[in-house]
């Protein structure tokens, strides 16, 4: 049986006020060919399918249209969505009765009563109803709805305690799931931060969103041993927890700088109907690069070059971070960029999306008597900005720059 693992799609998301719909839409295309191209069975989704609780219409319409495609084009059995803490759970579950007509169970959140666990559990059927494997959808779920109180407790109590009641959650769902559907695989998912070792991080992984505040990562311990796979999400980078086959399939799009610099996957899983004790297999697959994202960081002539000379093979035009070291703040900095860019055509035209200045000169100490205290009723606003502009940047405002200033006043109307 072949299960597709994905999580963390993050329709919605911007990079830097730059919209990522294009990619997602690609993205979500391309997962149907390869569901199709590989003949998967299921498609496990481990949570974060949105970036907002409140998600957009055309987010909406991407996420509907992908699992009505995914019915009507596909032979997948079924489709398991959990919510992720940046989901709306009761946005995800409001749909389930028509959902499930599709062949979608969907969980977007669940609670400490322990009566209500079983909708966790999804049987994966063959066409005459054979139970082969079940799923156990477990979603993003805060410690507190676990029963873990941390009034008066020390974090190392409190850890403990996060530590022993999910370890009782995956404990107790896979003995339910063994219980109702035996002798078949057993796969799970999750919506947490785990580290092979149980604390820190992994290496290459920036960013490190932790489940229990400042209490560090969950250790592999609180999975049951008894599931052939967990499919996990939350941290945006693929890696794999050897000890309980746990794997982190990350961001198939990325969400930011960092994640751009490295490659985005999916996790194809094989797991045996006929060998129900073996772990399941686990394959890596590269998700391809829509969009390129280019770091150039120089001076301004530097600079000028680099993005002339920029190029690339993905679909859409590509998003540029441009780190310009100067001298002095120029004020017209991105002019100069943006008459470089008009060297590419309308459509294949790049966009900067980060632009910073990094001063490189060393200035002398300014004149701690410029900056004496004084009242602020005693200053214009241009001696206001004269005096901030100095210290940050331990240089006197260049007379275009305080051209530049007095303009804003003069177009916002204000007066000494």
């Amino acid at each position: 049986m072949k299960i597709l693992h994905t999580s963390d799609w993050h329709l919605g998301v911007s990079a830097d006020q730059s919209p990522r719909h294009d990619e997602h839409d690609r993205f979500l295309d391309w997962l149907i060919e390869l569901i199709i191209e590989r003949d998967v069975d299921v498609l496990l989704h481990g949570g974060d399918t949105f970036h907002y609780v409140q998600p957009s219409a055309r987010c909406l319409s991407q996420y509907y249209n992908f699992l009505s495609r995914c019915a009507r084009e596909t032979k997948l059995r079924k489709i398991v969505v959990t919510g992720g803490n940046h989901d709306s759970a009761s946005r995800l579950d409001a749909p389930s009765p028509i959902l499930d007509s599709l062949g979608v169970h969907v969980v977007g959140t669940m609670s400490g009563n322990k009566d209500t666990w079983h909708r966790t559990i999804c049987p994966i059927t063959t066409p005459d109803g054979h139970v082969e494997c079940v799923a156990v959808a477990v979603p993003y779920i805060h410690e507190s709805k676990l029963g873990v109180i941390s009034t008066g407790r020390t974090p190392r109590q409190i850890r403990d305690a996060v530590v022993e009641k999910f370890s009782e959650l995956y404990l107790e769902l896979a003995e339910m799931a063994r219980k109702l559907y035996p002798g078949v695989p057993i796969v799970a998912t999750g919506h947490l931060t785990c580290y092979p070792s149980g604390v820190g991080h992994v290496e290459g992984d920036f960013a490190t969103p932790l489940h229990m505040y400042n209490l560090g990562s969950l250790p592999p311990e609180v999975f049951s041993l008894g599931y052939n796979y967990v499919g996990l999400g939350h941290i945006h980078r693929m890696f794999d927890i050897p000890g309980p086959n746990a794997w982190y399939p990350g961001s198939p799009v990325p969400t930011d700088i960092i994640e751009a610099r490295t490659q985005r996957y999916v996790l194809m899983v094989d797991v045996d109907p006929e060998r129900p004790e073996l772990q399941a297999a686990v394959e890596k697959v590269e998700v391809p690069e829509w969009r390129s994202v280019f770091e150039l960081e120089g001076g301004l002539d530097e600079i000028v070059t680099g993005l002339g000379a920029l190029e690339w093979n993905a679909e859409l035009p590509a998003y540029v971070y441009v780190d310009l070291q100067v001298d002095q703040p120029l004020h017209a900095g991105m002019d100069a960029l943006n008459e470089a860019l008009d060297t590419f055509s309308a459509i294949q035209r790049p966009r900067i999306i980060g632009y910073k200045e990094t001063l490189t000169s060393h200035h002398d100490a300014i004149n701690q008597s410029d900056l004496a205290r004084v009242r602020l009723a005693e200053l214009t606003p241009s001696q206001v900005f004269e005096r901030l502009y100095k210290v940050r940047h331990e240089a006197d405002p260049t007379p275009d720059i305080m051209a530049a200033f007095e303009s804003l006043l003069s177009h916002d109307n204000v007066t000494p």
